[in-house]
């Protein structure tokens, strides 16, 4: 009786045909999903269907040259395309968090895929790295936002998958990491977050 995840991993890609091939297939995931009983989740990376430097751009509000609006608008299409499929078998979607320096954009996607989804119940789940310093008031601020919106904020809590990257860029480009220091206090977040959760579990949904 243990589930699953099947997770058509594909990350940092780059060209449109590969994007509505990756596309293609999470979809085959998520019928899947709907068809079996032990794969309670379907999931994708937004990398997988988007430009990574068009997500940077957007997370930095960089101004966007015309084919970098249109790449944008291709890659949005693609994700509302997902949880719109999702929304209709009522099969709830993870959309994973990534590198902290395209997070903002993939942040906004899921905003809106839970603004549009999430209104009756839990449908697209967005993913909080509780190893960021910052992911606390993230959280808090989100389910704040999903209340004056009237949907239902759906989060997978996870402590997070990039560590060494995030710190060598950080060190490397001379800024403050965005990771903590410690385990201790990745761990300190995430218990946190996971208390947070459960104190307002009328209105939030989300899986640690």
């Amino acid at each position: 009786n243990i589930g699953t995840i099947l997770d058509y991993s594909v990350e940092g890609q780059s060209s449109d045909d590969v994007f509505d091939s990756t596309k293609n297939e999470i979809h085959r995931t998520i019928t899947r999903a709907k068809e079996d009983e032990f794969v309670p989740f379907a999931v994708f990376k937004v990398t997988g269907i988007a430009p990574f430097d068009i997500l940077e751009r957007v997370s930095h509000n960089a101004e966007l040259l015309k084919r970098d609006t249109d790449e944008w608008e291709k890659a949005s299409t693609r994700v509302r395309e997902l949880c719109e499929y999702a929304h209709s078998l009522e099969q709830p979607l993870f959309i994973d968090a990534e590198e902290s320096w395209i997070q903002d954009a993939i942040d906004r996607l899921a905003t809106e895929m839970m603004e549009k989804f999430n209104c009756e119940k839990p449908i697209i789940f967005n993913t909080v790295q509780l190893y960021r310093k910052d992911r606390l008031e993230f959280l808090e601020k989100a389910h704040a936002n999903a209340k004056e919106g009237n949907y239902i904020l759906a989060v997978k809590l996870v402590r997070g998958a990039y560590m060494e990257k995030e710190r060598d860029r950080a060190k490397e480009m001379d800024y403050p990491s965005p990771i903590h220091e410690t385990k201790e206090a990745t761990d300190r977040d995430f218990d946190a977050a996971v208390e947070y959760c459960l104190e307002n579990i009328d209105d939030i949904a989300f899986v640690a």
